[in-house]
């Protein structure tokens, strides 16, 4: 398990009020801003768990100014930022997604952490949320997942799902292929799965939707009841979808108070909270299930949703196809 650092810029409005007091000459603030031994300045430790620190590196420059430096200067404050992680073992630095466009700084993001994988790896969380506070039980729920292009995608999900509930349906275009894995899987595990190509039948007494395409046909000749929850991991414009049905498009999160009371109030600036907490989550993983963040393992999602709980974090609200909205806010 290693240490992560947090790479943002100054706010403009805070820079402005230094220069006032240091602008003596163009030079002299070029000089100021990029001599090396200013470097051990520019971050601070925040110790988030035993064995896991978060560093936030704060430039002193902000967004527009480092705009209007040139490469080598670039280069010369992406060198600071490596002795800086070099120095102090951390092992990966994560820029903001406003620095990340800058050139030389978009190479140093290997992972990007924009909350999208933990938004997948919550399902169960999301629908523990949404359902379980009215009473009604998950295993009782009628269950439609509309496959992608990851075949693989798919498989982990429904093995995600299948120690809690008895019967999944699935629309695919590959309905005699996939239906042989089906029948593997119902050996392995006991759940039951139909895998149709007809839209209407599956949409017809549907309570959720689990959305893997990026195809916007979701009700394309079909009617989806009011009281229907689409969960939406694909990639369109849900705007465009008719109905009076709730469509989820994402999760708006809380951080544990104790991590909160750790870091810098301006990080949220540059960073927002379901960002954060992927990062300070795929860090908290086993060494064994590291280097595979990129991968639908649901071993490692399912870790990921395990810790969400367990160490404070909550979901909040959901957002939709124009507003966002808490869960006792849904008709089902």
């Amino acid at each position: 398990m290693g240490d992560f650092a947090l790479v943002i810029c100054s706010g403009e409005r805070e820079k402005k009020a230094v220069y006032r007091e240091v602008m003596d000459s163009i030079s002299n603030w070029i000089y100021n801003l990029l001599r090396p031994q200013r470097s051990e300045e520019w971050y601070k430790r925040a110790e988030l768990y035993t064995n896991l620190n978060a560093y936030i590196i704060q430039l002193p420059y902000s967004l527009s100014e480092l705009s209007d430096l040139g490469k080598g200067r670039l280069e010369k404050i992406k060198g600071h930022i490596d002795k800086i992680c070099s120095d102090n073992n951390i092992e990966a630095c994560v820029f903001s997604s406003s620095l990340a466009t800058l050139p030389g700084f978009n190479e140093c993001n290997k992972k990007l952490f924009d909350g999208k994988r933990l938004y997948k790896s919550l399902l169960i969380n999301m629908m523990d949320k949404i359902y379980s506070h009215k009473g009604i039980k998950i295993n009782d729920l009628d269950i439609t997942i509309i496959q992608g292009k990851s075949r693989e995608e798919l498989l982990e999900v429904i093995i995600q799902l299948s120690p809690m509930v008895k019967y999944i349906t699935i629309l695919s275009g590959d309905k005699d292929g996939l239906q042989k894995e089906m029948e593997a899987l119902y050996e392995d595990t006991g759940l039951s799965v139909r895998v149709t190509d007809n839209i209407k039948s599956s949409m017809r007494n549907a309570d959720l939707v689990i959305n893997l395409s990026d195809s916007c046909s979701i009700t394309s000749g079909c009617s989806i009841a009011p009281k229907t929850v689409v969960l939406n991991f694909g990639n369109f414009n849900t705007t465009k979808i008719l109905g009076e049905f709730t469509v989820i498009n994402g999760v708006e999160i809380s951080l544990p108070n104790d991590i909160c009371s750790r870091l810098d109030s301006n990080i949220y600036e540059y960073f927002n909270k379901l960002e954060i907490a992927e990062i300070i989550l795929m860090h908290r993983i086993s060494s064994s299930e590291k280097g595979k963040e990129n991968q639908c393992d649901y071993r490692y999602m399912s870790k990921v949703s395990k810790n969400f709980k367990e160490d404070g974090y909550k979901i909040v609200r959901f957002t939709g196809r124009h507003s966002t909205f808490r869960a006792d806010e849904i008709a089902i």
